[in-house]
């Protein structure tokens, strides 16, 4: 199925990528990946850096996931290079890197719309959420209380969105307490959409 690779476009690259990476052929993924990669592809090229990252990552190769995450980022491309630098920020975080973690997801709140969730604009969102959190640990409270300001700015909805959001990353990380503490600070926004949300999820978490 690879000897044609060097004929296909970028596009066609990913798309075997992505069936082989399903079908548990790492190799053949990567190659198929890297084919992307290396093209002059606008949006093919990053998307390429970024699965090629994501293969490595997961297969344990953190040095070459990042490599590649960071070819992503450089890329400036408006929806890879910030889900690669949100994707690098986390590697970075699990390697015990926080300052170079925090500022990947700045970066990544910086050249995205962290106020709408819709397209690329999620990943900027999911930067703000990470951010903060991780400020918040650091003790830097005056920061992470400026992001929280910049992506809700005071307003009952988007406040109550981004406990639950933060609550969904805290429970991904394991602090079971901190997920349900800002579950309850939904809740107790009263929003008439999104704290009944937040109501039937902090049930769910302490269920027995």
């Amino acid at each position: 199925m690879l000897w044609p690779l060097r004929w296909r476009s970028a596009r066609s690259a990913i798309a075997l990528g992505d069936r082989l990476y399903r079908r548990g052929n790492t190799d053949g993924a990567l190659r198929a990946f890297r084919r992307a990669m290396d093209s002059d592809s606008h949006h093919d090229a990053p998307a390429g850096a970024w699965w090629t990252a994501h293969l490595l990552h997961r297969s344990g190769d953190r040095t070459g996931a990042c490599e590649f995450y960071k070819r992503a980022v450089e890329s400036r491309h408006p929806a890879w290079s910030v889900r690669a630098a949100v994707d690098l920020a986390a590697l970075r975080e699990e390697m015990g890197d926080v300052g170079e973690a925090s500022k990947l997801y700045e970066w990544a709140v910086n050249h995205g719309d962290p106020e709408r969730s819709d397209g690329a604009n999620i990943w900027a969102r999911r930067a703000a959420t990470k951010l903060e959190i991780l400020l918040t640990r650091q003790g830097e409270q005056a920061k992470a209380r400026a992001i929280y300001d910049r992506v809700t700015k005071g307003v009952r909805e988007p406040q109550a969105l981004f406990a639950i959001n933060r609550a969904t990353e805290l429970q991904a990380r394991g602090d079971v307490e901190g997920a349900a503490t800002s579950l309850r600070e939904a809740i107790e926004l009263n929003d008439p959409t999104v704290s009944e949300r937040a109501a039937v999820m902090l049930s769910i978490l302490q269920m027995p």
